[in-house]
């Protein structure tokens, strides 16, 4: 899907309106400041109109304490290659994809330095917020 949604906009639209109707208004405690500046981050005039799936319809999953990790994990890895990179490293291995592992480098070092930094931010919070506790990343 990434590649077709970077390719046809209409798509990723779709796409963009289906998230924000099914997660727009899922609690995330300890970690808003994230969830907030990324919705700020979808073009608003994206969101209005437009055709978007029938969230009725949609398979969903419970999410568990492993998935969580696994994700914290590809923030890690995007974060330690970002670090790598900052040092003057080359990556030693592929990130989460090698789309990441070629595209990362291009990366200006001031903006490389703040992704790296929010993704730092990001996964603390999650591991510190309530979800993190509920979902075993730590004990109640």
């Amino acid at each position: 899907m990434a590649g077709l949604t970077d390719y046809h906009l209409p798509i990723k639209h779709l796409l963009m309106r289906t998230s924000l109707a099914l997660h727009r208004d899922t609690p995330v405690d300890g970690a808003s400041q994230y969830s907030e500046h990324a919705w700020r981050l979808l073009a608003p005039t994206t969101m209005d109109g437009g055709p978007m799936l029938n969230v009725e319809y949609l398979a969903t999953f419970e999410v568990h304490s492993d998935f969580v990790r696994r994700r914290l994990a590809y923030v890690d890895n995007v974060a330690d290659g970002a670090t790598s990179l900052l040092e003057g490293d080359t990556l030693k291995r592929k990130l989460i994809c090698s789309r990441y592992t070629e595209g990362l480098p291009a990366v200006a070092p001031e903006r490389l330095a703040d992704l790296r930094d929010a993704m730092t931010e990001y996964a603390s919070a999650v591991r510190t917020s309530s979800a993190g506790r509920r979902t075993g990343l730590l004990p109640n």
